[in-house]
Parts: structure tokens; sequence; C-alpha cells
């Protein structure tokens, strides 16, 4: 279970984990590689990703009853991806490791007190290739996974 925090408008954020893996395989075999690379994409998937149909308020102070003021939040539409074995570990490739969220706004109303207006909210994910590699036989292997968020005012 991840913590969501509050994000102050305006303020750029930057936070991150490490997730800690330990591989045990003996022999490694490309069925076992697939299933477990597919369980890692899971989870580092879950721990970054959102809620389908996650919004969020237009204004500071957007009414819960009044869908006209609230965005839905854009994600990205995710490849499929495949892993490989190989006689020295596994590498599984497009693991999700980073999601930025990009809020879109504009300023409306008098030019002496414009208020800021979401426009957009996008959610764009990082990927990258994980190699674990065999440490001793039977397979050993650990790694760590640096998983992050950030979110940007544009």
């Amino acid at each position: 279970v991840f913590n969501r925090r509050e994000i102050k408008f305006g303020v750029g954020q930057y936070e991150g984990c490490t997730l800690s893996l330990e591989f045990y395989r003996y022999p490694v075999v490309k069925a076992d590689s697939d299933m477990w690379c597919k369980k890692l994409r899971n989870v580092t998937a879950d721990a970054l990703s959102l809620p389908t149909g996650t919004v969020v308020g237009i204004y500071g102070n957007a009414s819960v009853s009044d869908a006209s003021q609230w965005v839905h939040v854009v994600t990205e539409p995710t490849k499929p991806s495949l892993g490989a074995a190989s006689t020295d570990g596994v590498t599984c490739y497009d693991v999700t490791t980073h999601v930025t969220y990009k809020v879109f706004y504009t300023r409306v109303g008098n030019m002496e007190n414009p208020q800021s207006v979401v426009t957009n909210v996008r959610a764009e994910y990082s990927k990258q290739s994980v190699v674990l590699l065999c440490t001793s036989q039977p397979c050993i292997a650990q790694q760590h996974i640096l998983l992050s968020n950030s979110v940007q005012f544009i």
C-alpha cells in the first residue's frame, strides 16, 4: 500500500522509493522468466498507476457534485512487452519505473487577479529494462529498482 500525498498547485514534486527483489531460479528457462517478468511489470505498474476514471478539479474549490468542474487524467496506452531468458539470468523489458503527471493550466478572469484553471492532466510513463544476473548456481539474483513519480505544472 502506497501513501498518496496532496499536491500543492503550481509546485513541482518528485518522489521515489526502492523496490528490492530477490530472484531464485534453477535452471533458468524462458517460460519461468516470462512469468516472472509479467509479475514484475504488474507490481511496478500497479504501484505507479492511478485508478481508472481518476479526475482532477479544474479549480481549487471544485464542487464534487458538478462534473463540469473536473477533468479526467489522460494516460498513454501501454504496449505489450516480452521477457527474455539467458543462461546468466533474466532480462525484463519495458518495466514501468516512473510516471510524470503533467498538469496543464491557464489563467482566466480579471488581469489584476487572474485565476488558474486546470485544462488537462496527462500521465506519462517511463519504462526500462531490468536485468537480473545470477550470482551463483542455483540462480540467485538481487536487484533494486527505483520507482518514482513527478508532477509538473505547465
